[in-house]
């Protein structure tokens, strides 16, 4: 009280009484007062606020504590983001070993632990985590690092252990923030203790980045050394280990980034002595790898790789596939192109393909091997890349006129019905139609009374509209349905035309009814996909290719239309395919001036080749300086000189022995509406009103079957033909006078 007092005094308030007197003893006793007094009190206080401090710290720990206890076990660890799992469906030939391109944006393809060699799983430790078996998911001095810097208005830092990187590019965004950064570690305790460290190990080397566009280190292995990882050295493993911290930055083919890349290799090869990953004298016989030159990056879908890429994602997509399982599902698929074959294929057109006056031109071919459906080689055309406006749509799909390639479906009907091949009917030109333009045989020439099989060797258009005309077109139709062209293919029609090829049938398809003749009648769908791999091996259940399980012909008539055939070869207007010196049938096809094929086959092999101008709306006549640009000339050239290569080291085999259809006579069609006047009238879409007139034939002498067949004048420019061995060039053939009629075709 008294020390209160002589402050008070001492601080000026006036007289004190009692005990607090006045005198010089009393300022004395303020003085020593004022100073002993307060400082006890200001001691007590910083104590108080320390104690307080403390105890809010611990509070505050326990509260944090407890809530990493109930965020930890309310956690839930999510679905991989879609970009980690994302890996390149690659296409392959059909021996599974020669890659043919890729499919999907990530280059990612996905491996195990057990491909990876161990001296790389020991350079990735010993540069990125240490303590990787023995710690808990996560780095406390990382993450106070982290959670320090944080505070201070820093950015966040890094610190992180395998697993938490593996958490970062699998689960989370890429947001820097202290929240991700306490999630990131929530989880990477959580999965460090559901998962095996081996698994997670296998997880990261599969997600990480390593330039070059690569994503793991199976596709980081294929971009530096072209390598499958199982084949890589120590010191690669070493390279790819220390590239993983900064790949932009260590890029061997740029010299800064070589340079900052040897460093970087060094400290992770000294390192792995530190963790006894290797002896200092390995380490000392350690050098730093060689890195190839970088090739020249090839476009995905540059040259015949676009085509083929095309249909096989078009297929595998009618198949069942999505197209995000196509992109990203890490795929193997394996297709049915033959390497070799596929070769001969883009040979052959570079051999025959006209190198003069082809502006415009284009040609597509495609093979299939009869009674599987396989289709062993597709050209679609040049460069699927190219700057021309129709760089992009693949020739051998391309939806176009067959012309008279179809008479063979007709004759298989035919013989169906009855006919055989000496059955007779009129070849003279023209013939009238109601309704409708002429139907002419090319140059309008004349061959009298021909039978079916001088009919399909000369390609005659009247005498097949007439044969047409006499079983119902719907009969042709159905005939080529059965072998192989889609029901619902353009212009596909019930009208006595379609003998000459008019609908809108496509390489692919054409190819495969060959195959159907050629593989005894049994049918089965062209197709590029054999079959469709997981990375782990299994196999993905897609739709299997059709192929029926017994013939859709009778095999005499398979043997009936397989000998014309081999006359249209033989003696008709397809001898160029007679250099092929094995047993061959085919059939050439010109719709108008507008599209010329050969198709035919060997026991072994089909293949179909058309060319065509742009659209194929645009004629072919005057192109490598031909008058007149048949389906015998080019196109069957084209058509030899592949199939030369492509079986080549093949047995010849024999075609079935053919022992006649039938009567020779032609036995009546049991069509009630089988006549001549009919003018197949009750067919839909025959633009013939049912009862009317029947078809107008020509009068002529009867003469020999055949007529001589006149000889053509030379071409201006004979040279520019398609040569063979023993098998002159093409020569010019008359020009048709007029506009050219309906199915004037060879």
């Amino acid at each position: 009280k008294g020390a209160d007092q002589g402050a008070d005094q001492g601080a000026g308030k006036g007289p004190g009484k009692g005990d607090g007197g006045r005198g010089p003893g009393r300022g004395k006793a303020a003085a020593a007062g004022a100073g002993s007094g307060p400082p006890k009190k200001k001691k007590s206080k910083k104590k108080r606020r320390l104690q307080r401090a403390l105890w809010a710290m611990l509070a505050l720990g326990v509260i944090g504590f407890f809530m990493m206890v109930i965020a930890y076990s309310r956690i839930d660890i999510p679905e991989p983001n879609e970009v980690s799992q994302q890996q390149t469906s690659r296409v392959f030939f059909a021996g599974n070993d020669i890659e043919i391109g890729r499919f999907g944006d990530i280059n990612r393809t996905i491996v195990g632990l057990d491909k990876m060699p161990q001296s790389l799983r020991d350079a990735v430790l010993a540069a990125e985590n240490r303590s990787f078996y023995s710690d808990n998911g996560v780095s406390p001095k990382g993450m106070t690092r982290a959670f320090w810097n944080n505070l201070r208005g820093g950015s966040t830092q890094g610190g992180s252990t395998i697993t938490q990187q593996y958490v970062k590019n699998t689960y989370l965004s890429t947001e820097r923030s202290f929240q991700r950064k306490l999630k990131e570690a929530l989880l990477s305790i959580k999965i460090d203790r559901e998962k095996s460290k081996d698994q997670i190990l296998e997880d990261y080397l599969n997600t990480i980045y390593l330039g070059r566009g690569a994503y793991g280190v199976q596709a980081a292995a294929k971009a530096y050394w072209n390598k499958d990882i199982q084949n890589i050295t120590p010191a690669e493993g070493v390279a790819l280990a220390a590239i993983i911290q900064r790949p932009s930055a260590y890029d061997p083919s740029e010299a800064d980034g070589k340079t900052r890349l040897e460093a970087r290799w060094s400290y992770v090869a000294e390192s792995m002595v530190q963790t006894g990953a290797l002896t200092p004298e390995a380490r000392a016989a350690l050098k730093f790898p060689k890195f190839p030159k970088q090739a020249r990056s090839q476009s995905r879908y540059g040259g015949q790789r676009g085509y083929i890429l095309t249909a096989i994602r078009k297929e595998l997509q009618d198949r069942g596939l999505t197209p995000d399982d196509i992109e990203n599902g890490g795929y193997r698929i394996i297709t049915t192109l033959d390497e070799d074959a596929q070769q001969s294929a883009l040979d052959a057109v570079a051999k025959e393909f006209p190198k003069t006056l082809n502006k415009g031109l284009r040609t597509g071919l495609v093979a299939v091997e009869p009674k599987t459906g396989k289709v062993l080689a597709m050209y679609g055309g040049p460069d699927f890349l190219a700057k021309s406006r129709y760089a992009q749509v693949n020739t051998a799909t391309y939806p176009i006129q067959a012309g008279s390639t179809i008479k063979v479906f007709t004759t298989a009907a035919l013989l169906e019905e009855g006919y055989s091949l000496t059955s007779t009917f009129q070849g003279n030109s023209p013939l009238t139609l109601p309704g409708s333009k002429p139907v002419n045989n090319e140059f309008n020439r004349d061959y009298g009374t021909v039978t079916l099989r001088k009919a399909l060797e000369q390609s005659i258009n009247t005498a097949f509209v007439q044969a047409t005309y006499k079983i119902g077109s719907q009969k042709v139709r159905q005939a080529m349905v059965r072998a192989g062209i889609p029901n619902n293919t353009p212009g596909l029609n019930n009208n006595a035309l379609i003998t000459l090829g008019i609908a809108s049938t496509p390489a692919m398809d054409v190819a495969g009814a060959i195959a159907t003749m050629c593989g005894g009648g049994i049918q089965a769908e062209p197709h590029l996909v054999d079959r469709v791999l997981l990375p782990n091996g299994g196999e993905v259940p897609i739709r299997k290719a059709v192929v029926t399980p017994k013939p859709v012909f009778d095999p005499e008539v398979v043997a009936g239309t397989l000998e014309a055939m081999q006359d249209v070869v033989k003696f008709g207007t397809g001898t160029r395919a007679k250099a092929l010196n094995r047993p061959v049938a085919g059939k050439t096809g010109t719709h108008e001036d507008l599209t010329a094929w050969f198709s035919g086959c060997t026991p072994q092999l089909a293949a179909s080749v058309v060319y065509f101008k742009g659209d194929g709306t645009k004629s072919l006549d005057g192109s490598a300086g031909m008058s007149t640009f048949f389906g015998g000339t080019f196109p069957a050239q084209t058509w030899t000189t592949f199939m030369k290569g492509a079986l080549k080291g093949k047995p010849v085999e024999q075609f079935p022995d053919f022992k006649g259809v039938k009567d020779p006579s032609a036995t009546p069609s049991k069509d009630p509406y089988d006549t001549i006047g009919n003018v197949d009238g009750v067919d839909p879409g025959s633009g013939i009103p049912p009862g009317g007139p029947g078809p107008i034939f020509p009068t002529f002498d009867p003469g020999p079957t055949t007529v001589p067949v006149p000889t053509p004048k030379p071409s201006p420019t004979p040279s520019a033909g398609p040569t063979s061995s023993g098998t002159p060039g093409p020569t010019a053939s008359p020009t048709s006078t007029g506009p050219p009629n309906p199915g004037e075709d060879n």
